[in-house]
């Protein structure tokens, strides 16, 4: 399925995030997301294609971005993606007072910064009733099945590899894990090519679901192959 394949509706966008910070690395890796520094996030929509937003400072004009969709579709988005956004804006609400006025028009209406400073899991209340987690969705399924996925393979390359027959791709590093190193490498469009790539692969796993089409994860539970489920049911959150 190519991009112009996609077509996940009116009101509706995907999103993925990266970040600047190693998660391999050994203060990193017990951090909450909203610690973590933003690189960029990419969306993508019928409408306007691929976005790139770039840094903490792109974030409070991608949250009202976001405020205009009926659904947010990802991949982990709940817990990571606007966990590291969360952060952006604490971070940014901080900076100064320019600064500070752009999150609160960003957040005007929806979180009242007049009584009460930004906080973790703000994007999740704002929010709700919007997103389309699909890890959620396929762990939740997973679990009513009595499958023991824990810290087993349910990843986004292992189910783009099955469902959609291509994984996640990059030329010059080795997956997320290597995302971080190789922004600050100064390889920002390699990392951006990357994200598109992740949120391409979420939109059409998401269309898939949608379609009734059952789950497939490559290599989980059995080695080498394409494992093939039944149909997961997408809940809006």
């Amino acid at each position: 399925m190519t991009m112009d394949e996609v077509i996940l509706g009116d009101g509706v966008v995907a999103i993925d995030a990266e970040i600047t910070c190693d998660m391999t690395n050994g203060d990193a890796r017990f951090k909450t997301p909203w610690e973590l520094p933003v690189s960029v996030v990419c969306t993508l929509s019928d409408k306007d294609g691929f976005r790139d937003w770039i840094g903490d400072h792109s974030v409070p004009k991608l949250v009202q971005y976001l405020l205009k969709f009926n659904r947010i579709v990802g991949f982990n988005q709940i817990r990571f993606d606007y966990g590291l956004l969360d952060g952006a804006l604490i971070r940014e609400f901080c900076v100064g007072d320019d600064a500070a006025s752009r999150v609160r028009a960003a957040l005007k209406g929806h979180f009242d910064l007049g009584q009460r400073d930004p906080e973790p899991n703000m994007l999740e209340r704002i929010l709700k009733g919007k997103s389309i987690d699909l890890l959620v969705d396929i762990k939740q399924f997973l679990d009513a099945k009595k499958l023991p996925w824990k810290g087993r393979v349910t990843n986004l390359d292992a189910i783009a590899l099955a469902m959609i027959g291509a994984g996640k791709e990059s030329k010059r590093f080795k997956g997320g894990a290597e995302a971080p190193k190789a922004w600050r490498h100064r390889m920002a469009l390699e990392v951006i090519s990357y994200c598109r790539i992740d949120v391409l692969r979420a939109a059409q796993i998401y269309l898939q679901l949608l379609q009734r089409y059952p789950l497939k994860i490559h290599g989980w539970p059995a080695q080498d192959v394409d494992n093939t489920f039944d149909i997961v049911t997408l809940t809006v959150r």
